[in-house]
């Protein structure tokens, strides 16, 4: 029988050929093991349990650094500086359930790096590198896989059939990429699936069919993309589907029948698009519905009548805020008509109550805050205080008075009086409402040349008009 290869060189001080620090943790590894006569390869394949290699300034891999460590059952490499892994290095890692990749700067992978862990269940976290493309097969033979995690990563498409072995997956995160488009098909095996998340990604499509499969998802993450439609009958096979995340995209419609199959939803979220138009049937038989967003949109008084929601009768929260529910001959906030023939709708014909349901229908008027105590000398001949409002309206003024009054300074003595309107207008132009929200008031100062102590004077806000002080 030929002789077993030495585990360790002469001085006992690193594995042949390994990384200085995989070998030391290795090393380490065994003698917590009590392996005190750490000198042969077949002892490696004792270590069991976990190797964590995690924060330690990693920036390269040999292919050979795990070779013979069979039984591991968890690899941690993350937060390192690990830019590429060497083909192989995973080869012999056949019991490894657990392995953590993430926050490094991975920019790619080798194709078949993971071929050989057909025991891996528990996670594959690729999340938080640099990975532009992912290869054809990549995630082949992982049949076990129930959480895979890619996202912050830079992604722009995805190999068809790329997830097709992947028959156990439960979780599937691939937000913020930079994802374009998505192939038909993609997650047609992903039958067991509960979560699926793509938001933060550059998606302006979706193939028609590519949920159909989805019947265990339970949640679905899909804002912040840049969908302008919706095939029909997108969530038909999604019959177990709760909540739906479908806001900040630029939908202008919704295909009738769109919610037809998803019996079960209890939130969608479908604000900040461009919706002007809902289809009669949007909210038939989802009696489940518990909250509904629709602010930020276009809708209108004739495209969303009352009677789109009747039917709800688990509805608890209807946010509506910010739309074009204007009568423009009168104030320029919703109508109090619409109001009061929508809460008859929820209350008289589905039979909910106040208890129960908020409306979320008129804009909070928005908060008025001001620099608290401001100090300059004479010589600095001006004083200025910023007024901030917290947001502005789509299209209405919103304005505030102000005066001075003395305090222990005197106006025409060591200041200027003065007074007058701020006013911030409508977002409606520039189409963010949080930007542009400070106003400045500038009270010159009077120079008398005398050294006196500290005197103060106040500046009051007065007469807001669409907008409120906030509590102090």
């Amino acid at each position: 029988m030929p002789q077993e290869e030495l585990l360790v060189d002469d001085t006992n001080s690193i594995l042949h050929g390994r990384t200085k620090k995989v070998a030391d943790r290795i090393l380490a590894k065994l003698r917590l093991n009590q392996y005190s006569n750490v000198t042969r390869i077949s002892q490696l394949s004792t270590i069991r349990g976990s190797i964590s290699l995690s924060h330690r300034e990693l920036t390269s891999l040999q292919s050979n650094d795990f070779q013979h460590i069979s039984s591991l059952n968890a690899l941690y490499l993350n937060n390192n500086q690990l830019t590429n892994l060497p083909s192989g290095i995973f080869d012999d890692l056949r019991s490894l359930r657990h392995l953590w990749l993430h926050n490094n700067q991975l920019t790619d992978l080798p194709a078949g790096i993971f071929n050989n862990l057909r025991s891996l269940e528990e996670i594959l976290r690729l999340d938080h590198n640099a990975l532009t493309n992912l290869p054809a097969g990549i995630f082949d033979n992982l049949r076990r896989l129930v959480n895979l995690r890619i996202y912050n990563n830079r992604l722009t498409s995805l190999p068809p059939g790329i997830f097709d072995d992947l028959g156990s997956l439960r979780k599937l995160q691939l937000n913020n990429n930079q994802l374009t488009n998505l192939p038909a098909g993609i997650f047609d095996n992903l039958r067991l699936l509960t979560l699926l998340s793509l938001y933060d990604n550059a998606l302006a499509n979706l193939p028609a069919g590519i949920f159909d499969n989805l019947g265990n998802l339970h949640s679905l993450y899909f804002w912040d993309n840049q969908l302008t439609n919706l095939p029909p009958n997108l969530f038909a096979g999604t019959g177990r589907l709760k909540y739906l995340y479908l806001y900040e995209n630029k939908l202008s419609n919704l295909p009738e029948g769109i919610f037809n199959g998803a019996t079960n939803l209890q939130w969608a979220i479908l604000s900040k698009n461009q919706i002007t138009e809902l289809p009669a049937d949007l909210f038939d038989g989802l009696g489940n519905l518990n909250t509904i967003s629709l602010s930020w949109n276009y809708l209108t008084d004739e495209i969303a009548p009352p009677s789109r929601f009747i039917g709800l009768t688990n509805l608890a929260t209807l946010y509506i805020r910010y739309n074009r529910f204007v009568d423009p001959n009168e104030d320029p906030l919703p109508s109090d008509a619409y109001y009061n023939r929508l809460w008859n709708v929820l209350t008289n014909q589905n039979g909910l109550t106040t208890d129960t349901t908020d409306v979320f229908f008129r804009p909070q008027q928005p908060f008025l805050r001001t620099s608290s105590n401001v100090e300059v000398d004479e010589s600095d001949n001006s004083i200025e205080i910023g007024v901030r409002i917290s947001e502005r309206y789509r299209t209405i003024l919103a304005s505030v008075l102000w005066r001075t009054e003395d305090g222990t300074a005197i106006a025409g003595e060591d200041y200027e009086s003065n007074g007058g309107t701020l006013t911030w207008e409508g977002a409606g132009t520039d189409g963010d409402p949080t930007t542009n929200l400070v106003r400045q008031i500038r009270i010159p100062i009077l120079t008398d040349g005398f050294d006196e102590p500290d005197e103060t004077f106040k500046v009051v806000l007065f007469n807001p008009v669409y907008a409120q002080f906030a509590p102090e």
